[in-house]
């Protein structure tokens, strides 16, 4: 017999969540992965492809990662699903579709490092005042520790490239180091 059939569900609740959470993680990983291995297969032949071989692919995984992510994901592999669209765009040229995939993610839900990512992406594009945004949001959330040292991390490792004069990437390495 139960003790506390309400902390029984309760907990089931909870695994059901977490089971739901990482399944989704490992269809973004598992995307990833299968799309690494089409690609490795285009170049096995002794021949190199076609630009129209390459740009086919391309095609069909951008269509295939923009239906997983309007069908499947959900939380931060949401998110994580929208920096990789992302740099699919920027490699097929389309800087305002990259920049729409950036600029879509839920800033409140999605986490630092995400942030971070979309910012130095958005940087790479030219888009600054956007960048700048999103390193702000990051900054404010909260974070463990040791998610704060690897945002400063990446901030640091990243702030040559950002133009680490900036002001915003010099200040948000000073906070995270800070804390």
């Amino acid at each position: 017999m139960l003790r506390n059939p309400r902390r029984v569900l309760v907990a089931a609740t909870a695994m059901l969540a977490l089971t739901a959470a990482a399944a989704a993680q490992t269809a973004l990983d598992a995307l990833r992965q299968k799309f690494d291995r089409q690609r490795d297969e285009l170049y096995a032949n002794k021949k190199l492809p076609t630009h129209a071989q390459e740009e086919a692919l391309r095609q069909q995984q951008h269509k295939e990662l923009e239906e997983f992510l309007a069908k499947t994901a959900s939380g931060e592999d949401r998110w994580a699903g929208a920096t990789y669209l992302a740099r699919l765009r920027m490699q097929q040229r389309d800087r305002e579709g990259a920049k729409k995939a950036l600029l879509d993610i839920d800033a409140e839900a999605a986490s630092g490092m995400i942030l971070l990512t979309a910012a130095e992406l958005l940087a790479q594009l030219g888009d600054k005042p956007h960048r700048d945004e999103l390193v702000k949001k990051a900054l404010a959330k909260k974070a463990t520790l040791e998610e704060r040292l690897e945002m400063a991390g990446m901030l640091d490792r990243k702030s040559t490239r950002l133009n680490s004069s900036h002001l915003v990437i010099s200040y948000a390495v000073f906070c995270l180091k800070k804390k």
